[in-house]
């Protein structure tokens, strides 16, 4: 599929501009450019009208254009610039598919509505006749020392968030939970033609294990033994209740991340960490099997549900160097994610 049969867009209309970065003369940017930047522009415009698999077609052809161009395509000098406009361009393309969704949902399930208000004032009711000494979601006491160990005998921190208790780290185990091995998969060609589980360490660099953790596709997600007994990895809307226990999803991020640029990218904006979620940026690796170019500015962590009405796409949540936000979208199952677990 290609964006150049669209009639509504052609080179004359080219016209594309980014907070902070200043494209050079766009004469100058190479065709491949051009029609990398137009398609992710024809995708926004076709999503704020219909919703259909064409579009998601459409919009997975021009993440995979916009991972292909190269700061020198884009006259750009500093590959830190084009990370920063690729990365803004790829969030505004998740940002627009995943509000064209809810707003789907949104309309089948308008019975559902007035439940949840009910239900949010149920809660509100209730949480005013709490002991006034409980007076925040985070319960992380000093003193708390809860740990997790996988069936590799490593060992994982964890948090209390919301009376929810999390994997305060990555995982990084290389067996399921009943023992048996999880393929490791280093080959990029081997990595595109997965249709079962798998696993890597970013850049094929076991260095990478200790801090980030392992990169796992869906298919490994989807047998529900990669966390240990008594966990599981996190459904879409078990994210997006953490989300919202944080204060919504233009601030949570901040509240998730690691402070400071020791292992994000600098300026890390909002990070505070002060639920002690520590989350790290372990990068992703693309479905085809190349590993992307977030690492240190984003990171991915896979819900356990897939889409009911996409068959290639699962749920996953996502957190970037620079803002604060924390969102749940979709991805493609042969991509290669974090993953954090939940205690049942």
């Amino acid at each position: 599929m290609s964006c150049s049969q669209d009639p509504k867009i052609t080179n004359s209309h080219f016209k594309v501009s980014f907070p902070g970065v200043r494209l050079r003369n766009t004469s100058k940017v190479s065709a491949s450019s051009r029609s990398a930047i137009r398609c992710s522009e024809v995708v926004i415009k076709r999503l704020r009208d219909t919703w259909d698999n064409e579009v998601i077609e459409l919009y997975a052809y021009c993440k995979r254009m916009l991972h292909n161009m190269s700061n020198k395509i884009l006259g750009i000098s500093k590959l830190s610039q084009y990370g920063i406009i690729q990365q803004q361009l790829n969030d505004k393309l998740q940002r627009e598919l995943t509000i064209k969704y809810l707003q789907k949902m949104k309309k089948k399930a308008n019975i559902m509505v007035y439940a949840l208000i009910m239900g949010l004032l149920l809660v509100f009711s209730n949480s005013c006749e709490k002991d006034d000494n409980d007076k925040g979601v985070v319960k992380k006491d000093d003193n708390d020392k809860g740990v997790v160990k996988d069936a590799d005998g490593n060992v994982y921190k964890t948090v209390t968030i919301d009376n929810q208790i999390w994997m305060a780290e990555n995982l990084k185990t290389t067996k399921y939970n009943d023992g048996t091995a999880i393929p490791l998969v280093i080959a990029n060609n081997d990595w595109d033609a997965l249709t079962s589980p798998g696993y890597c360490w970013h850049d094929n660099n076991e260095a990478n294990k200790a801090t980030y953790g392992a990169l796992y596709n869906w298919h490994a997600v989807n047998t529900k033994k990669l966390c240990p007994t008594g966990w599981h990895i996190p459904e879409s809307n078990e994210w997006n209740n953490l989300m919202s226990s944080l204060g919504g999803e233009d601030v949570a991020g901040g509240a998730l991340k690691e402070a400071g640029t020791a292992h994000w990218k600098d300026p890390n904006s909002g990070a505070t960490n002060s639920t002690g979620f520590t989350a790290l940026p372990g990068g992703s690796r693309d479905n085809r099997g190349p590993f992307t170019s977030d690492f240190g500015k984003n990171g991915s962590w896979w819900a356990s549900n897939a889409s009911t009405e996409y068959p290639k796409w699962a749920w996953i949540s996502s957190l970037s160097y620079f803002n604060a936000n924390a969102i749940v979208y979709f991805g493609e199952k042969n991509y290669g994610m974090s993953v954090r677990c939940i205690k049942d």
